[in-house]
């Protein structure tokens, strides 16, 4: 039993709530409806602070590592 759209779960859930359930959340990544599109502003740096900069090197090099060891 699959739980894709369609499945006897996703039927379970749609009773449930009457319909499918929406999402409008911290876990929704497509944002707030009506929110419109982000304006940079002009001139605005990459990382506000140098510690995010650090961050953002440490992620890339964690997953260069993993590629080459897998």
């Amino acid at each position: 039993m699959g739980q894709w759209p369609g499945s006897e779960r996703s039927r379970d859930v749609f009773e449930h709530f009457g319909s499918a359930p929406s999402m409008n959340g911290v876990h929704d990544l497509g944002g707030p409806e009506g929110s419109g599109a982000l304006e940079n502003e002009a001139g605005e740096p990459t990382f506000h602070e140098t510690v995010e900069g650090r961050a953002f090197a440490l992620d890339l090099r964690g997953v260069s590592v993993r590629r080459l060891s897998a």
